[in-house]
């Protein structure tokens, strides 16, 4: 009878964990960590069931873990919504009411979250997490309140980027956006209510928008029908980008279903020319060289304070000397390596800066464009070591951060030289001396045609 009732409790709590994984409930027992999300539960469950059902029980666990396996599949997709169209013309300038509006052009026609997150998500977002940004948003440019960061941040987004962010999002509005001023002010105020308070003042554009509007806007020259055959026989660049529902061989590319609705043609162009230009975050892959002799090699997921989380490819050690006989090394000690499943289903570790490799810097010229932001060296003026982040390089000097002072200091001072690197690289080749100059305009033509819900791209 103990045994029955262990089984019951087993498939009823099975029950409840998809359940509350299928509404995305908040994680158990601590949300505000996002420690132990229903998944991880579901699968506990999935086992236990697994082990103790016999016969038709254990085919209805089977059945209910191929429902969760669709699911989960399902949310690690990045999601988008269109959402119901609101009409603003003559809505009401109240708090409720502007960040009613707002919230609906956030998730709809301003597709922000197709890139953004705002709480837990199970995808890493290919920009800036937005949970606190009406809090946080104050933090970013110094002397800069969050709502004035807020309206330079969707007028003019490549004033200011977030460290490990490229410049991938359109202004709100100008095209394929286009959304209007009280449209704008309107998801400012809910963008400050995640943390603070709306302020419902009126805006004043940061830019001419009636003379930035004048400027002729660049329209695709090539056959998007090419294009899509380009896309698909030529390149095939489906293997790696998904499109609507069709079926990713290696999802090493970000999802490509709404490209034309979220970014330029000359984003589009450059991408296919110089893949390197700009890198979405989360899909930049970097080899880590550690002090301690390991090598890592994979995708950088993410980048939290001074730690990366690289979802790894290959792992190499040095190898042991088991006998004895070889050269004893320095002992380097390192922080305890955290390794844990990341949502992509890989491995991900969790690197400190300070941990990477010190290496030789021969060559002065262009240091911050070859990865390295950090350095060590001897100044030959009076022999001082210094070291620190790098700030900012010109062909002259290098200006790095060190304790609370800025040092600027000439190339040719510098000796000894050492650095910390990073430097991240697209996965994805360079087609510049691939395909036909009209095969380039039609793939792009085909890219920007790409608005969501495309079922007919899935070859």
């Amino acid at each position: 009878m103990r045994h029955a009732a262990v089984k019951i409790l087993s498939f009823a709590f099975l029950l409840v964990s998809l359940g509350a994984f299928l509404v995305q409930a908040a994680p158990f027992p601590l949300a505000d960590q996002n420690i132990l999300p229903w998944s991880v539960w579901v699968f506990l469950a999935i086992c236990v069931n697994m082990a103790l059902w016999q016969k038709l029980m254990r085919v209805a666990t089977f059945t209910l873990a191929v429902i969760w396996s669709y699911a989960l599949l399902g949310n690690l997709i990045p999601q988008s919504s269109s959402g119901p169209a609101v009409a603003v013309g003559d809505i009401e300038r109240t708090p409720e009411a502007f960040v009613a509006a707002g919230k609906s052009i956030f998730y709809g026609s301003g597709k922000c979250s197709t890139c953004h997150v705002i709480g837990p998500s199970a995808t890493t977002p290919r920009c800036p997490d937005l949970s606190d940004i009406g809090i946080s948003g104050g933090g970013r440019q110094e002397g800069m309140s969050t709502r004035e960061y807020l309206v330079e941040a969707l007028y003019l987004p490549e004033a200011y980027l977030v460290k490990g962010y490229g410049n991938i999002m359109p202004p709100a509005w100008k095209p394929p956006l286009a959304l209007s001023a009280l449209e704008i002010e309107t998801l400012i105020a809910f963008l400050q209510s995640q943390g603070g308070e709306p302020d419902l003042t009126a805006i004043v554009p940061p830019i001419d928008i009636a003379a930035a509007a004048s400027v002729t806007v660049k329209v695709p020259e090539g056959d998007p029908e090419a294009g899509r055959l380009v896309f698909v026989d030529e390149l095939q660049c489906n293997k790696c980008h998904r499109v609507g529902a069709a079926e990713v061989q290696l999802e090493v590319g970000p999802d490509l279903t709404e490209i034309g609705a979220l970014n330029t043609l000359d984003y589009m162009e450059e991408s296919i020319l110089d893949p390197n230009a700009k890198i979405v975050q989360g899909y930049g892959s970097t080899t880590l060289n550690l002090a301690n002799g390991e090598q890592l090699t994979g995708r950088l997921v993410r980048e939290e304070g001074d730690a990366l989380v690289l979802q790894l490819d290959v792992v190499e050690e040095a190898e042991d000397d088991d006998w004895g006989w070889g050269e004893e090394e320095e002992e380097v000690e390192m922080e305890e390596v955290v390794v844990e499943e990341g949502a992509g289903g890989g491995l991900e570790r969790l690197v400190q800066r300070h941990d990477l490799a010190l290496q030789r810097i021969a060559d002065t010229r262009s240091i911050s464009e070859r990865g390295y932001f950090w350095i060590s060296a001897v100044v030959s003026d009076g022999g001082n070591k210094v070291s620190g982040p790098i700030e900012s390089e010109n062909e002259a000097s290098l200006t790095i951060r060190s304790a609370d002072t800025t040092l600027t200091i000439a190339k040719s001072d510098l000796s000894n030289l050492t650095g910390r690197k990073l430097l991240l690289q697209s996965k994805m080749p360079k087609f510049d001396d691939v395909i036909t100059v009209r095969q380039f305009r039609d793939l792009v033509a085909y890219l920007a045609s790409l608005k969501g819900s495309m079922p007919e791209t899935a070859e």
